[in-house]
């Protein structure tokens, strides 16, 4: 019988059963190892399978504007943020343009509670929809975290001036709607006007009309 490690050293006094088992202690050996080196290379290169790797970047009033997957923070055991970032607002962000992208922030929340700030610099392309481009951030020494253990979460968010197509659009309605009250109160006013002029001048001739009543005739008439 084999009690151990051990007595797999020698095989020659083996049965066939006890050979059988210490092939299967083998085995299992094997496979701690395996997971052993899996578990600290994931350590190494960001690959925590507990950290999330998409992130959803919503603008002011909670509408998905872009979306950062493949993410990873690791390269090489030093700590390098990498995603994909893909615009699925289905609008073209029109403040997304040459020499001009803006740049999101970004935090990485520890383990420890604390938190540390980054900026992400995007592509002008990233402004068209369904475009899909890649992003790096390497963080500078000191480094801020040494593991991806280290990481419980992460989010992004855009500055408080940008405009997102939301904004853009209740923008365009706030100037949009006082407009159109405008015309339709200066539209009831000239309306009133000409039903007071027409009345004062439907029965008078054209001979008749004062220059004050013939101007507001034709005002009216091309209203």
């Amino acid at each position: 019988m084999v009690q151990n490690g051990r007595d797999c050293m020698s095989t020659k006094s083996l049965t066939p059963v006890s050979r059988a088992l210490c092939a299967l202690v083998g085995v299992l050996r094997f496979l701690r190892y395996l997971v052993a080196a899996v578990a600290l290379t994931a350590t190494m290169f960001g690959a925590d399978p507990t950290f999330p790797q998409t992130v959803d970047v919503k603008d002011r009033h909670g509408i998905s504007v872009l979306i950062i997957s493949n993410i990873t923070l690791f390269r090489r055991s030093a700590p390098v943020f990498q995603g994909v970032v893909k615009n699925v607002s289905g609008h073209l962000l029109s403040s997304f343009i040459p020499d001009n992208s803006p740049t999101l922030n970004g935090t990485v929340h520890k383990k420890d509670g604390s938190a540390v700030q980054f900026p992400l610099t995007l592509p002008y392309t990233c402004g068209v929809p369904g475009i899909e481009e890649k992003v790096i951030y390497r963080f500078p020494k000191p480094w801020p975290f040494s593991v991806a253990s280290d990481v419980v979460s992460l989010e992004f968010w855009f500055p408080s001036s940008w405009q997102s197509p939301e904004d853009e659009r209740i923008a365009s309605e706030n100037i949009r709607k006082p407009l159109e009250d405008l015309k339709r109160a200066i539209a009831e006013q000239n309306a009133k006007e000409c039903a007071l002029i027409y009345g004062n001048t439907a029965d008078k001739k054209v001979s008749e009309l004062t220059v004050k009543e013939e101007q507001g005739v034709r005002r009216c008439q091309g209203l």
